[in-house]
């Protein structure tokens, strides 16, 4: 009997809504080949569907509620407070490559989202996107080397500094194209493989940027000019590489293609916390006055990846900082750390600099200390440590029950040089007692003109003493409710957690009686899909998911967690957006068209291809074995590898893939 083989092609966002119509008019062959001799249709993916749970729900064939991730950032059993960022480590249980292995099957992995760090296989792996650059990104780790010496590099994703250039994005994503393929096929050459994995992200994030270049009716498609064909030559650059993956294969080998998720137009946004505000779910109380940019120089806040140690080593804080400065925080720039602690930003001075900051101290902050509350900075050159400067915040300047100052200190003796910023809060002990508050530094010459005074409208934030509720992020689609014991101020007593949900849902299902119509300029969003939960996931990471699931006007447009005046607002830079139907096709040795089913959903694949390789399927996936052969074999016993816990990232990690998500959007800065 001949070797079964499998080769499994996975496409970050391609969509039925271009491949479809491209078909018709007798373009895209190789898409072709599976709509004439195998199948091509619809792929349900996870919700929400987004990149970090599909794809570990493709690797795993098991629902969210059960391999424990939602969102890009880890979910843990308070949702709002210690959300570090999620990564291969984060996937409760194995992965179908990993149950191959343990059966004999040597298998080739590259660029599969959320593989970062690699894991060991029998065979070899590449990480996918997110990954910082420079690091180990394969096993055996001997194969990063190799790349980079071939390639020069690899792409985990595009140059989001190109976003800007639809040009230069179109031209970025021809050369990840053509990168990942080189990678694929020197990878398949030198390893005896059973099992072939690859996904190509660039057609999710033109899609992103480029919809409104492609859809002439979106709101804001160029009047003239523009790139309309940039989106589908993409897709016909992905035909041809998948002409040639097809010619890897041969008589025994399986083909499989999907996408994790479909893309569509993004029209806009929805201020999901302003709604709930006006609903009397959310309370806002005044913040602390929005401190100004500094004029010219380095801005330390807006250099993420610099970022070493924080100061607090849970991850995120509950209004959404994380450590000591938010890397998030813009324009408001977080200064916010718990327990007490020290960050170090690592900066290059001009000749003749100039540190220049203005700080302050969040009310809840002050209200709650005993004893003074001190920022400190120094700097680090090499050995040597100089203490620059020292305050105390108490007493301070007080305007508007504001306290605050401003500096400006000269670094003369350190011009030229490449020191070290360390940046201290101390309070007086007490962890109950969090020091919080905004800042705004940066490194200028001495010659720069001065910062421009306070504005002197507050903004606001969250009173959680009076909340119910509150958005998620916009890459979760959904709403928590503020618990008690859950939340690190939830009010919500358990035994009112089914009737407060219960009478949310009833709001938000009908916003025309609670909500003047006129406040929307003649466009009302619809919730179309709300629904609890407990309706979507099953397993035992049910609670850390959203309590209330949502989805908006066909997800044309998409709820974000700020603290907005206005209910909706432009999209900004995304155009495009997901769907919850991508794509799914297969070419199986015997051949034939029937018997797949039209509701195929992503939790299906990993049964299906372990079927395909003649391996033995787990119990415990969500899915089922396609009838790929006919009748379906039921689900065997297991040789799955242990799971175990794998840990968490670097800081240094943690920081650069921060950025590279929130260049892309998917999380906030």
């Amino acid at each position: 009997m001949k070797r079964r083989r499998c080769i499994v092609v996975g496409i970050d966002g391609a969509t039925l809504s271009l491949i479809g119509p491209m078909l018709a008019r007798g373009e895209l062959p190789h898409f072709a080949r599976f709509v004439a001799r195998g199948h091509l249709g619809p792929l349900r993916s996870t919700f929400p569907p987004i990149s970090a749970p599909a794809w570990a729900t493709f690797m795993t064939g098991k629902n969210p509620g059960k391999h424990g991730l939602f969102d890009f950032r880890e979910s843990r059993s308070t949702p709002r407070s210690i959300r570090p960022l999620a990564t291969f480590r984060s996937i409760s249980g194995p992965t179908f490559w990993e149950i191959a292995g343990s059966q004999g099957k040597r298998v080739v992995i590259v660029g599969v989202p959320m593989t970062y760090p690699p894991p060991p296989v029998e065979g070899c792996l590449v990480s996918g996107f997110p990954a910082p650059p420079g690091e180990i990104f394969t096993h055996p780790p001997a194969l990063s080397r190799q790349i980079l010496e071939r390639e020069g590099t690899f792409h985990f994703d595009l140059p989001w500094e190109e976003a800007d250039s639809p040009e230069a994005l179109i031209a970025a994503a021809a050369a990840s194209l053509r990168n990942r393929w080189n990678v694929l096929q020197q990878a398949a050459r030198t390893t005896d493989w059973d099992l072939l994995v690859v996904v190509f992200t660039e057609c999710d994030r033109l899609q992103h940027f480029l919809w409104h270049h492609h859809d002439p009716s979106h709101p804001a498609a160029p009047a003239e000019g523009g790139f309309p064909q940039a989106i589908e030559d993409h897709y016909r650059a992905l035909d041809a590489i998948l002409g040639r993956i097809l010619a890897m294969g041969d008589s025994q080998t399986s083909f499989l293609l999907l996408s994790d998720h479909g893309g569509g137009p993004l029209w806009r946004k929805l201020h999901l916390n302003r709604l709930l505000e006006e609903l009397g779910y959310l309370a806002t109380v005044p913040a602390i006055g929005l401190l100004p940019p500094p004029a010219g120089g380095t801005d330390l806040l807006a250099i993420p990846r610099q970022v070493v140690r924080s100061g607090n080593p849970w991850g995120e804080n509950r209004d959404g900082s994380c450590g000591v400065l938010d890397i998030f925080g813009d324009p408001r720039r977080v200064l916010h750390q718990h327990p007490p602690g020290e960050i170090h930003l690592r900066v290059s001075l001009p000749s003749d600099p100039l540190l220049r900051g203005a700080c302050a101290l969040a009310p809840p902050a002050w209200e709650r200390s005993r004893s003074p509350v001190r920022f400190r900075i120094e700097v680090v050159v090499e050995e040597g440590e100089y203490e620059v400067f020292f305050q105390e915040l108490f007493p301070a300047r007080r305007i508007e029950d504001r306290r605050w100052f401003e500096f400006s200190l000269p670094l003369t003796p350190f011009g030229g040089m490449e020191v070290t910023l360390l940046l201290h809060l101390e309070s007086d002990g007490d962890p109950s007692h969090t020091p919080g508050g905004w800042a705004n530094l940066a490194i200028i010459s001495a010659d720069a003109p001065a910062s421009p005074a306070l504005p002197p409208a507050s903004p606001r934030r969250i009173d959680w003493s009076r909340t119910r509720a509150f958005a998620g992020s916009e890459t979760e689609m959904g709403i928590y409710l503020n618990m008690e014991g859950r939340e690190p101020e939830g009010i919500v007593p358990w035994s009112a957690y089914e009737e407060t949900r219960a009478a949310l849902l009833a709001d938000l299902t009908d916003l025309s009686r609670r909500i003047d119509p006129r406040v929307w300029g003649g466009f009302p969003p619809r919730f179309t899909r709300l629904e609890p939960r407990e309706a979507r996931y099953h397993g035992p990471y049910v609670d850390r998911a959203p309590d209330i699931l949502c989805t908006i006007d066909g997800m044309r447009t998409i709820a974000v967690d700020d603290l907005s005046e206005a209910y909706t607002s432009d999209p900004g830079r995304w155009t495009g957006t997901h769907r919850m139907m991508g794509i799914f096709g297969i070419l199986s040795p015997e051949g034939g068209r029937g018997g797949i089913p039209e509701a195929v959903s992503i939790e299906d694949l990993a049964p299906t291809i372990l079927h395909l390789l003649g391996c033995r399927v787990p119990s415990g996936m969500d899915g089922r074995i396609l009838p790929v052969f006919g009748t379906s074999l039921p689900p065997g016993e297991t040789l799955c590898p242990p799971t175990t816990n794998r840990g968490g990232l670097e800081p240094e990690e943690e920081a650069a893939l921060r950025e590279q998500l929130a260049r892309l959007g998917y999380i906030p800065r």
